[in-house]
């Protein structure tokens, strides 16, 4: 909306129903509404839809977002429309600390506000992801949604072995890290990193 420039790209509320569904809304000054501001450039494009796709985005090169910038854009998509977000952090090279250089964000569809699955589907469908590696498994933790802060600050399943301690214990010949992504409760909200690796 509007002329290219190089400020950060934000996602506009729009009307949910009847004729006007999906126009931009505006407020009493005539600004377009803002659903999630600051997000750095080469994240959205256009035609994506997060809730059906999986979607790739290179990081860290000439010209494409941070690693962080990412995680922030993910945290918050989650947290505006009240789903864990999950994926994978992919990279040519091998080990814990390889250098990333893809996100793969798996739709949200079916996601509800504590549980996301994750299928890297085109991993297997997609030849330009054969060489790559799989790194860290992620997933968000929403911190708006009335949950109680300590059950977003840890991973599910640490008492019975289920959830994400379950996930991670069944999984970890594929990843070798395990994230839980959240917003920090201070202001202004930052993304807050919790390895639950070796949790």
């Amino acid at each position: 909306m509007g002329e290219k420039n190089d400020d950060p790209d934000r996602i506009l509320k729009t009307k949910q129903f009847g004729k006007h569904k999906g126009e931009v809304k505006y407020d009493k000054k005539g600004e377009a509404k803002v659903a999630i501001g600051g997000i750095e450039k080469g994240i959205l494009k256009d035609g994506q839809n997060f809730k059906t796709n999986d979607q790739l985005i290179n990081v860290g090169g000439e010209g494409q977002p941070t690693l962080g910038g990412v995680e922030d854009f993910v945290t918050k998509i989650g947290e505006y429309v009240g789903v864990e977000m999950s994926g994978a952090y992919l990279s040519k090279e091998k080990g814990a600390n390889a250098s990333i250089s893809k996100v793969y964000i798996d739709e949200y569809n079916g996601n509800d506000a504590t549980h996301s699955y994750t299928s890297l589907f085109k991993l297997y469908s997609d030849e330009s992801l054969k060489n790559m590696n799989t790194i860290t498994d992620f997933h968000t933790h929403p911190s708006n949604l009335g949950i109680p802060r300590l059950d977003v600050e840890r991973p599910s399943g640490t008492t019975d072995g289920r959830g994400d301690i379950g996930f991670r214990n069944n999984n970890q010949n594929f990843f070798m890290n395990f994230l839980i992504l959240t917003r920090t409760t201070t202001y202004p909200s930052e993304v807050q990193r919790i390895d639950y690796t070796k949790w």
